[in-house]
């Protein structure tokens, strides 16, 4: 009997990194998605908005970027991120009337760029108003959170995480979104919805 309890104890001690390895695993193969925690560091070098243009859109033009950093005004205030909220159930992709935006399991969209006309509909419907327009190839640039501009932040203000609402399959996007979902007529500056961190 006591030798059973020992050959017990050796199969769980070997078992336990396994299993810890599997969970380690299973948390690194869950979508994550982009947010902007430590805007509060952000020093507005654009490493992140080149990033996104030069490894996502072939480019070295920062407006061929999906993510924008800019000022809440003036020289001496704060930056904030103007970045794609990756909501579950994305109103960009439901605009899309040739199915280039497809919703992205645990958030946002994958966008297949071969198949934009350059509708802009997908801009239209965005609640935030994050989508741009690349008015050389007539193309969409939106963000498909790849996370190449969190990886390339100097300062560690962007950061791809396991949104909660997207684990929870809850509608809403991996921010808190219920103004978003029905903004206020006094709300009409889509720069005041830009995601600064807090």
């Amino acid at each position: 009997m006591g030798e059973e309890g020992s050959k017990n104890k050796i199969v769980t001690k070997e078992e336990g990194p396994a299993v810890a390895q599997k969970k380690e695993g299973d948390k690194k193969r869950r979508p994550r998605v982009l947010m902007a925690p430590g805007m509060n560091r952000c020093i507005a070098c654009y490493s992140c908005m080149l990033a996104c243009a030069r490894m996502v859109y072939r480019s070295y033009s920062i407006h061929k970027s999906a993510i924008k950093i800019l000022t809440r005004g003036g020289y001496t205030s704060k930056f904030v991120a103007n970045i794609c909220r990756a909501c579950i159930d994305p109103p960009c992709a439901r605009a899309c009337c040739v199915k280039a935006l497809v919703p992205r399991e645990g958030g946002g969209i994958r966008y297949h760029r071969d198949r934009c006309i350059g509708c802009r509909k997908c801009a239209e419907a965005c609640v935030v108003q994050v989508i741009d327009f690349d008015e050389e190839e007539k193309k969409a640039i939106i963000c498909i959170q790849c996370g190449n501009c969190a990886s390339f932040c100097p300062h560690e203000c962007l950061t791809m995480e396991i949104s909660p609402h997207a684990e929870m399959n809850k509608p809403g996007g991996a921010f808190p979104t219920k103004e978003l979902e029905s903004p206020s007529p006094e709300r009409r500056n889509p720069n005041d919805l830009i995601h600064d961190g807090n």
